[in-house]
């Protein structure tokens, strides 16, 4: 049976107590629950997203910069149209490689395989103002498409990493604001929320689509194919039905990371904040930038995306 819808009050709720998800988890991917939009400007914006490793996914900001989630760890290898580049490090006394953004972005520089910078053609740049409840987000990833029905969502069909796509999916933001003090390392971080709404629901859209586990780093956009795409944030976090597990239903039970399930609610971490610093990113061989950010563990986080 389905479950009703989680209303803006009850999301408030869930952005003030920080029901995210655990550190850990499998790779997978971007669920679509209606045909995956397509339009020039998009495609463009899907060829700025490379896989992380094989658990992730990164933004081309520059042509060797890449926006990407910090809690899905380090990699060895980013790939972009099937090309790979290595992702630099920090070392003493070097260049800055790689930049923290709050808790849970950073920028990381990447080179080729002759160790000169990367050249990536296709680059997004990061809304310069804030976003708002209510606003259209097209969100991007490599995992599955869509699976059959269970009873109240879809599972997914085809790997569970991010060997898939690239798909893209539409949803509507219903809150914006920042995660609870329970929230551990993630307290305070600027966080865009959607819910992945059932057919029927007021406010599904024909490509509604959600996030799932291993998806982190995907893009979430503001814009459309007349005015091109900008970066709104960065897919963080999607609830499992474990954040409903003092539902006195029954039939609430945990979902494996194969499935999704319509309310569930899914996670970015805001990018516009940092707007003026990701969009000043400097040219290949321009001046290093100084180092920051912070440290992140999660505790109470079940899943990320």
């Amino acid at each position: 049976m389905p479950e009703p819808r989680r209303t803006p009050a009850l999301l408030a709720v869930l952005l003030s107590a920080s029901a995210c998800l655990g550190q850990a988890s499998p790779a997978a991917a971007l669920v679509v629950a209606g045909a995956s939009p397509t339009d020039p400007a998009l495609a463009d914006a899907l060829a700025a997203m490379g896989r992380w490793e094989d658990d992730a996914a990164a933004v081309a900001v520059a042509p060797d910069w890449v926006l990407t989630t910090r809690h899905q760890g380090s990699a060895s290898t980013v790939t972009f149209g099937g090309v790979a580049y290595t992702p630099l490090a920090n070392t003493p006394g070097g260049p800055e490689n790689v930049r923290n953004l709050g808790q849970d972005l950073r920028l990381v520089r990447l080179v080729d395989a002759s160790g000169a910078p990367a050249a990536l053609a296709s680059t997004l740049s990061v809304a310069t103002g804030p976003v708002t409840a209510g606003t259209l987000v097209t969100l991007g990833g490599f995992g599955p498409t869509r699976g059959g029905f269970n009873q109240d969502g879809f599972d997914w069909a085809g790997p569970l990493g991010n060997a898939n796509g690239p798909l893209a999916g539409t949803n509507t933001l219903v809150q914006v604001g920042t995660l609870g003090p329970s929230s551990g390392p993630y307290a305070g971080m600027a966080a865009l929320a959607a819910v992945f709404d059932e057919p029927g629901d007021a406010g599904v859209l024909p490509s509604e689509a959600t996030v799932a586990p291993g998806d982190s780093g995907g893009f979430w956009l503001v814009g459309d194919a007349l005015n091109g795409y900008e970066i709104a944030g960065l897919s963080h976090a999607v609830e499992l039905r474990s954040e409903r597990d003092n539902d006195p239903d029954p039939a609430v039970v945990e979902r494996p990371a194969s499935q999704a399930f319509y309310s569930q609610v899914l996670l970015a971490a805001d990018a516009t904040p940092f707007a003026s610093e990701i969009n000043a990113i400097p040219e290949p061989a321009s001046a290093a930038w100084l180092a920051g950010g912070f440290g992140l563990l999660a505790r109470r986080r079940r899943r990320h995306a």
